[in-house]
Order: C-alpha cells, then sequence, then structure tokens
C-alpha cells in the first residue's frame, strides 16, 4: 500500500453530497412521460436502453460508443449454455481455450497467457473482476448462470474510457433479470455426453407489494471423456488422456429489489481436471485440478433528487479463492499446490442532471480497497515454499462527463476519467463522441 495514499477529495465530497440528499423523491419529467405515453405499443417496443456506455439508462441511439447488446431471448434461441458462447456470438469477439479457461480475443488479437485482463467484466455494474490477477471470468468459473441473464452489453475498446483499468478491450456487463413479480418456481434438469448432469431451482415473487425477490441454486457435472494427444504420446504413453476432462459447477444467485434498493448475491464454485498436462505436470494424473470461487454481494440505492437530477449509490464486496494441484516429476515426484485469496471492497457514487437547457451533466467515482492479495505457492512432499505473498491495495478514480444536445438528431459527448493507482501512478483518459441520430424508418 502507497504511504500517503488518500481518495482524491472531489471523490470524497461527491459521495457525501448524494448521501446527504436523502432518499427525496420527485415525479419524472413531464414533458418525457407524456411523450412516452402519446407511442403505441410498436414504438415502445423500439427503444432499446443500455446502462454500460454511460452508467445510467439511455437510448441505445444516444450511447456515445457502438453497444452490442444480446437479449435473454436471443440466449435461449441460439442455446447459449454459458457467457462465453454469448461472447462468441459478439461481432469482434472471439475465444480461446486451453483446456481449463476460457480467453477472449478481440479483433483477431488473443495475447497467449493472458486470461482477460484486458476485459473488465461486470455484473449489473460492478466489477467481478479477481482482485489477485485482475482475471475477468467468462467460462464456466462465471458465478451467474446464464437461465438468469436478461442482457449482456458489450461496448468496445474507447467506448469504455469511463471504466479505468481493465477495460482496454472493452467492457462487458452482464445484467441479471428482475424477479418476477406474480410469482413462480422454475425446476430444469439436463443431460448430455460425456456423463453430463445438471439441475437448478429457482424461486422468485414479491415479499410485499414493494419488494420483489429471487433465490437460484444450481449444480453442473460432467465427467469427461478421452482426450488424445499425438505430441504427447512416448514409449510409456500413448497419449490419450482418460476421463481427465471432467469439471463440477455450483452456483448460488440471489436478488431482492425494495423500493429504491438492489441487493444481489452470487457465488459459484468450478472444479476442473486438465487433460492437457500444462506448466510440465505429468500427463494423463487425475490429481491434476483447479478450483476457482467468485463471490459477489452488492447494494445498490437509486436517488430520484428532482426532476432533472438523480443519483445512485452502490457498495459492493468481491472475494476470488483459486486453488490448484499440479503433480510434477521433478524428480522426486510431487504435488505442486497453489492458493490464492483476493478481497476487494468497493464504494461507487453516481449523479446526473439536466438542470441546464442542452446540457447532461454526470459525475461518477469509485474507491476501491483490495484488503486481501494473498498468492502462494509450493510443493506438498517434500515441503518446500516457493512463494508466499500477502498485501493490500488501494486505488480510486474519477469520471466527468458532458453531453451536449445541438439541434434534434446531434449529441456531442465529452468525458474524462482520472485514475490513481495502487502503484501511486495516476491516468487521465478523455472521450469524445459525436452522434448523429437517424431519420424516422432507418
Amino acid at each position: 500500500m502507497t504511504a500517503g495514499f488518500r481518495p482524491l477529495p472531489l471523490l470524497v465530497a461527491a459521495l457525501a453530497a448524494l448521501m446527504a440528499v436523502g432518499t427525496a423523491q420527485a415525479s419524472a419529467d413531464r414533458d418525457e412521460m407524456e411523450r412516452l405515453f402519446a407511442m403505441d405499443l410498436a414504438e415502445l417496443s423500439e427503444i432499446r436502453m443500455v446502462t454500460a456506455a454511460g452508467r445510467f439508462p439511455q437510448k441505445l441511439t444516444e450511447a456515445p460508443s457502438r453497444v452490442t447488446i444480446v437479449t435473454a431471448e436471443e440466449i435461449r434461441a441460439l442455446g447459449h449454455r454459458n457467457l462465453a458462447d454469448v461472447v462468441r456470438s459478439i461481432r469482434g469477439l472471439h475465444t480461446g481455450y486451453d483446456g481449463s479457461y476460457e480467453i477472449v480475443g478481440t479483433r483477431g488479437v488473443l495475447p497467449a497467457g493472458d486470461y482477460n485482463t484486458r476485459l473488465l467484466v461486470m455484473i449489473d455494474g460492478v466489477r467481478i473482476t479477481d482482485p489477485v490477477y485482475s482475471q475477468g471470468p467468462v467460462g464456466n468459473e462465471f458465478p451467474v448462470d446464464i437461465a438468469l441473464v436478461e442482457r449482456v452489453e458489450f461496448l468496445p475498446g474507447p467506448g469504455s474510457a469511463a471504466y479505468g483499468n481493465n477495460a482496454f478491450f472493452g467492457l462487458l456487463n452482464v445484467i441479471t433479470r428482475r424477479p418476477d413479480p406474480l410469482g413462480r418456481r422454475t425446476l430444469r434438469l439436463e443431460a448430455g455426453s460425456h456423463g453430463e448432469r445438471a439441475a437448478s431451482v429457482t424461486v422468485e415473487g414479491a415479499p410485499t407489494q414493494s419488494s420483489r425477490a429471487l433465490m437460484s441454486v444450481s449444480r453442473r457435472y460432467r465427467s469427461g471423456g478421452d482426450v488424445r494427444f499425438p505430441g504427447l504420446a512416448s514409449e510409456d504413453s500413448d497419449g490419450v488422456a482418460r476421463g481427465i476432462d471432467g469439471e463440477a459447477i455450483n452456483r448460488l444467485f440471489a436478488r431482492a429489489d425494495v423500493d429504491a434498493w438492489r441487493f444481489i448475491l452470487a457465488a459459484g464454485e468450478r472444479t476442473k481436471t486438465d487433460p492437457s498436462a500444462p506448466y510440465g505436470t505429468i500427463f494423463n494424473d487425475p490429481r491434476l485440478r483447479q478450483n476457482d470461487t467468485f463471490v459477489q454481494a452488492s447494494a445498490r440505492r437509486t436517488l430520484n433528487i428532482s426532476a432533472q437530477t438523480e443519483g445512485a449509490l452502490q457498495a459492493f464486496y468481491n472475494r476470488y479463492e483459486y486453488r490448484g494441484d499440479f503433480p510434477t516429476d521433478y524428480p522426486p515426484p510431487t504435488v505442486n499446490h497453489d492458493f490464492d485469496l483476493g478481497e476487494r471492497y468497493g464504494l461507487e457514487g453516481q449523479l446526473r442532471t439536466r438542470r441546464y437547457d442542452g446540457h447532461t451533466l454526470s459525475l461518477w467515482g469509485e474507491y476501491l480497497r483490495d484488503s486481501t492479495i494473498r498468492l502462494v505457492n509450493r510443493d506438498l512432499s517434500p515441503p518446500e515454499t516457493y512463494l508466499d505473498i500477502d498485501q493490500d491495495e488501494q486505488a480510486w478514480g474519477v469520471f466527468v462527463q458532458d453531453e451536449l444536445r445541438l439541434g434534434e438528431r446531434w449529441l456531442v459527448n465529452l468525458g474524462l476519467r482520472h485514475d490513481r493507482l495502487a502503484t501511486g501512478d495516476t491516468s487521465t483518459n478523455p472521450r469524445l463522441a459525436l452522434i448523429r441520430q437517424g431519420d424516422a424508418g432507418t
């Protein structure tokens, strides 16, 4: 932790001002409501909203970035089974697979050994990127079942400048669906090849008139088949890994919407055996396995300050734990064990106002504290420790933006983000967008 490291006073003042506002409620803008009421159902269905481009919900046609949206209907129609399947359906993105993890590439670039450190992955606007390696989960280690996803938003490269670290290639924001107030009980059972079985139970409803709640638990298991690696064949092996491409996934998800509050808990654990014998490990050894656990808890409070001004406060906690066993013949034969643990606390504040004619001003800030960053590597027998790191870090960032409307069809978006990283370095990134809305029918 850097000595004398403190959050920017502007961030603290902005968050304090938001909290001081309290829970003042006001009616929505009258002109906008009248315009919406004048629309027919066909026109209303064509309005697509996006949240990732500017932190607040806005029309897709007014977003300061090209945004790709994959809806729940498209996910079901295309048979996507996890987030990586969704990623592969997005223009400009592709994935690679190393036997354990899905790696996202953009514009034909897929850095070897880079496990999504340049892609910011979020759940309902909260970063799930782990505090240890800054990696974003997109495979079966992602802690939310794809059946609970309302839509996935992707902002490419420069369009994600408002989000700072990890968003170099872009931003992937997974929006979970709101609980059904009418009440629903869902049981899903699946079976497939290679011993695959899956089950999930989801319960949702409206406990009170002003609240909705959802809880879901799921488990997926695959014993795995045989995988042939001709390059690993030798006098002692035919190059076939038998029955060690298995996977077990457990997930828990809960969401409660109470008045202006939203509470979310997402937890996922995945254990994977790897037939590819990475890092020079013993081939076809069932002891090789990797375990990833992600936990995220968040609370968000929206503030309707006036007819022209709105805000939000959000706090969250992330926990990531990794364990890996790698049988190795140095000699002597042993099992090399990896253990990583990261814990992160975060606070975010957002404010947007339309009080000034032709301008929409936004201020957003975040403070991140990684209270635990632990990395351990050791041999089990004979015991030998090679790495044991325990540290903590903190960082903050602020983003300001002015959206200037020039007539009915033109928008100019000016933004600036400033970050103070855990290393003590600072970074300032501007954003400029010129948006022209198409004519009716285009």
